[in-house]
C-alpha cells in the first residue's frame, strides 16, 4: 500500500482504503513511499485496531516514520505484531529517530505484546549503533550495511 496519494503529501489515505474492507484477517502489511504524519497514524489507529491477527508490518521508503511509530504502542493495536522491519530509514536525507522505536518497543513489552523482530535497513553507521538500543525490549534486532545491500537486490528483483 502506498500512504499517500503523490500529489498530496498531507493526508494519508490508505487507512481510508483498508477501512472499505474487512481488515481483521491481515497477516502481513507494507507501507511503501509516502509520508507517514501523526495525522496519518492516527487513522492508521482506527484501522490497526481491527487488525487482530497482523503480524508482520514493513515500512518501505515513507517519510516521517518516527511519527507514525506510536502508533504501535497503544494497548489493544496488533497484539500479534512480532516483527518490525524498516527499509530505508535514512531514506530522502530525513532519518528515523530510534527514540520513537525504543519507546514503542518498550511500551508493547510492558503491555507483554512484545515484538519478537525488528529490522531496520539502513546506510548510516550511527543509526545502525542506536538500533541496538531495541535489543533491550527485542529478543531479535537486525541493522546494518550488509543488511542494506540486501534490500537493494529485493528492489531490482520486484522492478524486474
Amino acid at each position: 500500500m502506498v500512504p499517500t496519494n503523490p500529489r498530496t503529501t498531507d493526508t494519508c489515505r490508505v487507512p481510508e482504503f483498508l477501512a472499505r474492507f474487512d481488515p481483521s484477517n491481515v497477516e502481513r502489511l507494507r507501507l511503501t513511499g509516502g509520508d507517514l504524519t501523526q495525522q496519518s497514524g492516527r487513522a492508521f489507529l482506527r484501522v490497526f485496531r481491527l487488525m487482530k491477527h497482523l503480524r508482520a508490518l514493513t515500512i518501505y521508503r515513507c517519510k516521517q516514520v518516527s511519527h507514525f511509530i506510536p502508533t504501535l504502542d497503544v494497548v489493544d493495536v496488533c497484539s500479534e505484531l512480532g516483527e518490525l522491519l524498516v527499509i530505508d530509514a535514512s531514506a530522502d536525507g530525513e532519518m528515523i529517530d530510534v527514540r520513537y522505536l525504543r519507546g514503542m518497543a518498550a511500551a508493547r513489552a510492558s503491555m507483554l505484546v512484545k515484538l519478537k523482530f525488528v529490522r531496520i535497513i539502513c546506510r548510516v553507521k550511527s543509526l545502525q549503533v542506536s538500533a541496538l538500543q531495541l535489543k533491550e525490549y527485542v529478543p531479535r534486532v537486525e541493522s546494518g550495511l550488509r543488511t542494506a545491500l540486501a534490500s537493494d537486490e529485493i528492489d531490482s528483483d520486484e522492478e524486474g
